[in-house]
């Protein structure tokens, strides 16, 4: 699929002199970036354990042992963040 875009000729000038050192097409550059970009910032799905919690109908104050384990999700979507912005 074609795509049309306007971008300012300097960043132009900067997207082709860095296809060029790259020895890439401008398109794969820019196809890069997009996927790149939207990786970066695209929230992934809740966590298996959180979803299954948020899925069922709570009338009452659930007992402790019925809460997920939240400070093991939050180091878990922590060290993806990381990973993340490592493979940047």
């Amino acid at each position: 699929m074609n795509l049309s875009i306007h971008l300012p000729d300097p960043l132009i000038e900067k997207l082709d002199a860095y296809a060029a050192t790259a020895e890439k097409s401008r398109s794969s550059v820019v196809r890069e970036a997009v996927s790149e970009y939207l990786l970066n910032r695209t929230v992934a799905a809740w966590p298996a354990e959180l979803a299954r919690w948020m899925s069922v109908p709570c009338e009452s104050e659930p007992s402790a042992d019925a809460w997920p384990n939240f400070d093991s999700i939050r180091d878990e979507a922590n060290a993806n963040m990381t990973q993340r912005g490592a493979s940047t």
